[in-house]
């Protein structure tokens, strides 16, 4: 006898896209994300060094 093949929900394995959510959503580039990263990063270190 053949074994029955179970399979997943879509949202269980990953399968399902949600790319008309990203149209509608404010989109930030990764290296804006990135700049201001480094940015609070040379500020923090800059205040630790001179003002503490």
């Amino acid at each position: 006898m053949a074994k029955q093949k179970t399979s997943m929900p879509q949202s269980g394995a990953g399968l399902v896209n949600y790319y008309d959510e990203y149209k509608e959503a404010i989109q930030i580039p990764p290296q804006a994300i990135m700049g201001v990263c480094i940015g609070i990063i040379v500020i923090s270190v800059f205040v630790r060094i001179f003002f503490i």
